[in-house]
């Protein structure tokens, strides 16, 4: 049987928030947007649904949710189809979003960049943004370079390639043709009891191997508190001529 991950550990449980200010940060984010009507929005890496279900509740817009994880796909269809709410919903790869070019007012990704190759993925964000779009993306930040043993111990655990500063963070966000508009962020050390994982059952877990994963989650988080971070980054991409 396969491993699990941190990723299958969030799906099982059913995790909503599982980046720092959780829902809470999302809604009070989303509330300075001035979103329209009328826009298309992506919710890339949309996990159980919960920012996608906000946005069509309060804004009325057209949303198409994203998501990698089978679990996930499953548990934000559930939500969706309880709901009654009309949200495209896509089992796929934001290193290679299955949509056609400028096809976005705004993008929304929470804390699933990071697990994935940038650059790649960031391109593919600059691809399906119409011009001046708008992406939102919430990541995990190193407050300053890791060594290559922290690094190492990171990576592990969260299967992630890179975990940049947040000047490395920019230059791939300008590589890839975005100009940042404002960053706001704090280390873990300040965010931490911010996260939400409400209605998640942590007190419910009874599979040892999510036991250990949950455990070592705990256990990383306290001792990278002051090395790690988290950055709320607002980018835009030229307007058409």
């Amino acid at each position: 049987m396969q491993k699990r991950t941190y990723q299958d550990l969030l799906a099982l449980l059913g995790v909503n928030g599982a980046h720092p200010g959780g829902f809470l940060h999302t809604k009070r984010l989303m509330q300075k947007q001035q979103i329209q009507q009328n826009w298309t929005v992506l919710d890339a890496g949309c996990g159980t649904g919960l920012t996608s279900s906000y946005l069509v509740r309060a804004y009325g817009c057209a949303i198409t949710a994203l998501d990698l994880n089978p679990l996930m796909i499953r548990n934000a269809h559930r939500r969706f189809t309880q709901e009654r709410l009309t949200v495209q919903l896509i089992q796929g790869d934001i290193e290679n979003l299955p949509m056609q070019n400028s096809t976005f007012d705004l993008i929304v990704a929470e804390s699933v960049t990071v697990f994935t190759d940038i650059h790649k993925s960031l391109s593919e964000y600059a691809r399906v943004l119409k011009p001046g779009g708008r992406l939102l993306d919430l990541e995990m930040t190193a407050e300053s370079t890791l060594s290559s043993t922290e690094f190492q111990e990171l990576s592990q655990f969260y299967g992630m390639n890179n975990i940049p500063t947040e000047s490395e963070w920019i230059q791939f966000f300008k590589q890839s043709g975005f100009t940042i508009e404002s960053i706001e962020g704090a280390s873990v050390a300040k965010t931490a009891g911010s996260l939400d994982f409400s209605n998640s059952h942590l007190d419910d877990i009874k599979d040892l191997e999510l036991l250990r994963i949950w455990s070592k989650h705990q256990e990383l988080t306290e001792k990278y508190a002051h090395r790690l971070g988290y950055r709320q980054f607002q980018a835009t991409l030229p307007g058409s001529d």
